[in-house]
């Protein structure tokens, strides 16, 4: 056996607190780095996701998670209808959008 297995067993045998820390640390230490580095930036992703779909206004010009894009006609509180083409419109869950078009940068000559 090794000398950290026979150190755990010695410690928990003996009943102290000491002892019950040991065991659970590695448990919190790695809850704590899952909790860090995916969840926490996970959730501020997903609320700058809800914030972006929120704020969408009539006549912007959005991106679905297809990679369909067109300009918001109408909207509702569950749904977006964009014009994708002259006369062709889609209705879309407003979960459904991606972000808004990126602004294109003026063409130097």
């Amino acid at each position: 056996m090794s000398n950290a297995i026979l150190f755990l067993e010695g410690n928990a045998a003996e009943g102290g607190w000491m002892g019950t820390i040991g065991l659970f640390l590695p448990f919190l230490v790695v809850f704590a780095i899952v909790y860090f580095f995916m969840i926490r930036p996970e959730k501020k992703r997903r609320q700058q996701i809800y914030n972006m779909q929120k704020d969408i206004v009539q006549g912007d010009k959005i991106v679905t998670i297809g990679g369909i894009y067109g300009k918001v006609e109408q909207l509702t509180d569950y749904t977006v209808t964009i014009v994708v083409a002259d006369g062709t419109r889609f209705k879309v869950e407003k979960g459904a959008i991606k972000g808004k078009q990126p602004e294109e940068a003026p063409k130097e000559q």
